[in-house]
Order: C-alpha cells, then structure tokens, then sequence
C-alpha cells in the first residue's frame, strides 16, 4: 500500500480518499511485488496463468491471493493512474452525473465506464476497469463531453455505482406490471423484483398481505424496511380470482424446492433472471398468517469479493490481537451478531490474510457465499431439523479433520453437538473460525453455558470452552450519515454519551441525519454502511470467569467501554461517521 499515494486532485471532484502513484512498472506482476505480494505468491501466479490461460488480475481474485480492490491498486501502478476505492462509492453524486452515464441493459456484464466525480470546472472523472482500455473509453466520452479525467477502479465497484446509482430498476417492473396479456407477466414481475432487490444490495425481500384486497413488497437495504410497491391481491382467498400479490406468490411457491405443511422452506431457482443468475442465491420461507401468505426471500451473494482486512475499521490494537489470532496454529476464535451483521465478511477478511499457498485452509458453509479457489470449500446440505442438520454438519467436520487441514471455517455453530465438535478441533491442532448468533460477545458465553448435548442433556466443559477460545468478536453494521446532507447535532444528549467514553475535543461538531435527505442519498439521510464491533479478549482473567460461570456482567466489565460495541460506535459519532440515533437504533436498544 505504500506505493500508492493521496491523489489531491481527487479533493477536485469532491472525493477526498483516492489513491495514485508516482512510479509507472512494466507489468501487473511487478505491481504486485510494490505492493507486498511474495515472489512465492508471484511464481505461483505466473505458473498458473501459463497453465490455464487465466488472466493474472482475475487469477488473483479467484484463487484467493488477494482481492479485486489489490490488484486494482496494482493496476494503478502499472499503468500510472488514479485509484478509486470502494469506499469512496458514498461520494458519487448520481444526481450530478446522470447525464454522462452510458446506457446498458440489466443483462450486461461489461461496464465500459462510469462516471464518479465532478469538478466545479465542468470536468467529469470517470472510472474503468482496464488501463489498457483508456482510448476506447476517451472516444465513447467525448460524444458528450471533452473535459474527462480517467481512474482506475474494480468490477465490482463499477457494476454496484451503475446498477445502483444510474440504473432505474423500478422501470423494469412498472413495465412487466404493465403487461397485462403476457402470459408471464407474473413471472417477469417477480424477476424485476429480484434484479431492483440485488441492484441495491438489498438482504431481504419481504411480500406482506395488508387488510383489504392490498398486498405490500418491502426490500431491505442497509438493514432497514423501505417499501417498494403496493399491489393488488385477492382477500377471499382459494377459490376467487387470483391478483398480482397472488400471482407472484403462486410463481414463487412453483419454484420453491422444499415444502411442510403451513411453513414452506426452500430456494428459487428456474425464476432468477439471467441479468444475475449464479451471481446471488435466494433462500425462501412462506407462513401461512391469518390474513393470508407472507413471504420473505433471503438474498446471498455467491459472487462476492471479501472485503480488505484493512478496510473494515478495526482500531489497531484489534486489528493486531485478530491478526495474531489468525497466526496461530490451534485455537478457535467465534464472530457472532444477528443476521447480516457483517459476520461472514469479517470471517473471509481475516481469513484471506492466510497465505493459502503454505497452509490447507478449509471450510464448512451453507451455503458457500464466497469461492476462494485456493480453499476447500464445502457445502453443508439444508436438512429438515436442527437435529439432522447438526448431523450433517458433524460429519463433514469429522471428515474434514481427517484431510490434513490447517485452518478450518465452521460456517455457524448454534447447538451443544456442533459447538463440542468444533471446539475437539481446535483443541487437537487445528485453528477453527466459526459464527453465532448473539447480541454482544459476553451473551455468546451464555449461550454456550446454557447448550445441552443431544440425548444426555449435559452442558459444554466450560474449561474446554476457556482454555480453547482465543476471542469473541461480536459485529453489527450502521448506516453512515449522507456526506452531502447531514445536519450538526448540537444536543447536549449526544455530547455527553460520548464525553463519558472518549476523550472528545470541546470544538468537536456532531452530526445527524437531515429529515428528508438529499437526491445523493435518495431522501435518507444516511448512504453505506460502517461496522463496529467488541472483542472478547480471553486474557487469562477472562479464562477464568468463563471456567468458573461468572455472571455475564463481570464478561461485560472485561471488555474496555471505548471497546464495547457501544464505544466503537460512539467513536463513529465522534468521528462524524454516523449518528447516535443511528447508534441507538442499532446497538443500545440490544445491549442496554
């Protein structure tokens, strides 16, 4: 990363954390070499990409070496152009830029350019993904403007700032809504419904009958509800007309795989569109409510990129005692948080700091979010009970401790049997990775306290437990404040929650939300998300409170209040990140 320098001219169009460098290499592979990549990493590279015909910037990514946003810091250097990072996607101003963006279908996978940045002189920065593509890039841009200033950036930063920010997906669906004699106009609906869900990133899609002949479509991005549309559906139930909210659940239970009584459990498969087909996965559940079936679908991404381990936030003592965990040669460290708090991604990041080239690093998932060419990678199938779940579970475990690894990833661990099996394998010379689901760190002790073994009934050796974790890391995500449109917070509220925690500076400003945002944030106020995070430390104190079933408040006291999940957050308030409504909303009404 020291090859790569502040670019000031990215202050220009508005975005303050770009990168360049001043040095020019002759090849991708010696980028890599400035930016840290061993000659082991880079001969193995070159072999491989002369075996397989791969390309070395995409074998980097697959192969699990490094991520996409490396080796765009590499490409950079190589070609002696600005970087733009992920995180700089929260500066975009779509509202600004609509009129440069190129014009292409849902179904593209090729994103010739896109525009990021505005200078008060007119001049647009616009973002490719190839360096040796500059000319072509030039030549589509100057159809509309002369003054343009090129950046390097990856895929997957380019595909989510145009899906997101300059692709109207709504259009997609009024137009299959509007098809009235088409006879998969149904279907079509429920596919826009999935491409508008995915372009935003959504986690969740949730169809939910409302009294009357009424149904509401609600997706959630960034961890909150925002309604998408409300359709027509038919409140006498079988045996009447059906309507649109009946149509699509009706597409939806055709596809759905698994099916029991009043609870239908399953995955789409035929309905996704090709736009993103192999790209997400979509779990769905069905309960049949009072009033009618109220759907939700669980949106996985298989075809992600782990974040940088550098990029998630950890402060630097965190971040090294997470680092050293991952170093170890035996032990088990749990990332725990509800659902799409951020686990899997911190799980990945720090894995991916394992060089897979001198250890055999392999995983248990379900399902497998992230391919890592490199890993062995397992899918633990969905069975119909936690019981013959935790079986199926136990068995690739014990199988895969019979295949040499070094490192292994067990997806989650939420019962007494797959809790023992997991902790057998960090005792026995193996460093284990595993998630929960808890609200803080010190409450996943108490979970474990109180799992009971299938058949005997006997709790966990709370020793075995004491003497075998390294941490719990507890994670959630918060939304971060629009960077256009937040408001200072001037409440004396706020001053003080962050006084009794941090050593603030009396000329520090707060701020929050602006009701009614902005056109950057769509009308939010806030734009992207940020985590924070507590770490369980098991010093030899904390061993000894979990050893001898102390109360979850002396677990509690262990972890430092700047530390806490509540700390680190107000640390983000401090830092003007993110709100302490935000803060509240997310973390205090959990864990206070």
């Amino acid at each position: 990363m020291s090859a790569l320098k502040k670019w000031t001219r990215g202050d220009l169009y508005g975005i303050p954390n770009m990168l360049h460098s001043e040095a020019v290499v002759d090849s991708l592979a010696d980028a890599l070499m400035m930016m840290g990549f061993s000659r082991q990493k880079i001969d193995f590279l070159i072999s491989y990409c002369t075996v397989s015909g791969a390309d070395m910037g995409e074998s980097v990514r697959d192969l699990g070496l490094g991520t996409s946003e490396k080796v765009m810091q590499a490409a950079a250097i190589r070609h002696g152009m600005p970087y733009f990072p992920q995180e700089a996607m929260d500066y975009v101003r779509a509202d600004l830029l609509a009129d440069y963006a190129p014009t292409i279908s849902a179904e593209a996978s090729d994103i010739p350019y896109v525009p990021v940045g505005i200078a008060e002189d007119g001049t647009v920065l616009v973002a490719i993904n190839n360096g040796f593509r500059r000319q072509d890039a030039l030549n589509r841009l100057h159809k509309i403007t002369r003054k343009v200033e090129l950046c390097l950036a990856s895929n997957k930063v380019l595909q989510h700032v145009y899906r997101s920010e300059f692709f109207n997906t709504r259009e997609l669906f009024d137009e299959a809504r509007a098809r009235k004699h088409s006879e998969d106009r149904y279907l079509q609906m429920l596919q826009a419904l999935l491409i508008h869900a995915c372009f935003q990133r959504a986690s969740d899609i949730h169809l939910l009958p409302l009294p009357g002949d009424a149904g509401a479509i609600f997706v959630r991005v960034d961890g909150v509800m925002e309604l998408f549309s409300i359709i027509r559906r038919n409140s006498k139930g079988i045996g009447h007309d059906a309507e649109e909210f009946d149509r699509i659940l009706q597409v939806i239970r055709m596809d759905t795989t698994a099916k029991d009584g009043q609870i239908t459990e399953g995955t789409l498969s035929d309905v996704i569109p090709q736009s993103i087909l192999g790209k997400y996965q979509f779990r769905v559940e069905i309960t049949d409510t009072v009033r009618s079936p109220r759907t939700v679908i669980r949106i996985l991404s298989v075809a992600d990129d782990a974040a940088e381990f550098d990029d998630i936030g950890f402060d630097a003592a965190t971040k090294k005692r997470l680092l050293h965990y991952a170093a170890q040669s035996a032990g088990m460290l749990i990332v725990t948080g509800p659902t799409g708090s951020g686990k899997t991604t911190t799980l990945n990041a720090l894995m991916k700091t394992i060089d897979p080239l001198s250890s055999s690093i392999q995983t248990i998932e379900n399902p497998v979010e992230l391919l890592v060419g490199l890993w062995a990678q397992h899918h633990a199938k969905i069975l119909d009970s936690l019981k013959s779940e935790a079986t199926e579970w136990i068995k690739w475990f014990k199988a895969l401790m019979r295949s040499d690894p070094d490192f292994m990833l067990f997806g989650e661990v939420r019962d007494a049997d797959t809790t023992a099996v997991a902790l057998d394998g960090a005792n026995t010379g193996h460093n284990v990775f595993a998630s929960m689901h808890t609200k803080s760190a010190p409450s996943a002790v108490q979970r474990i306290r109180n799992l009971r073994r299938e058949g005997t009934g006997e709790p966990l050796d709370m020793d075995t437990v004491a003497s075998t974790l390294h941490g719990i890391l507890a994670v959630r995500l918060l939304r971060k404040l629009c960077n256009y449109c937040k408001v200072v917070d001037d409440r004396e509220d706020t001053r003080t929650h962050i006084e009794m925690v941090h050593n603030t500076s009396p000329e520090t400003t707060f701020y929050r939300h602006a009701e009614g945002g902005c056109p950057s944030c769509r009308g939010k106020g806030y734009r992207g998300r940020h985590m924070v995070y507590e770490l369980l430390h098991f010093s030899r104190h904390v061993r000894m409170l979990v050893s001898t079933n102390a109360p979850i408040t002396e677990l509690e006291a262990a972890i430092e209040p700047r530390l806490s999940l509540w700390g680190t957050g107000l640390g983000l308030v401090d830092k003007g990140i993110t709100s302490i409504d935000e803060l509240r909303r997310v973390v205090l009404e959990d864990i206070e």
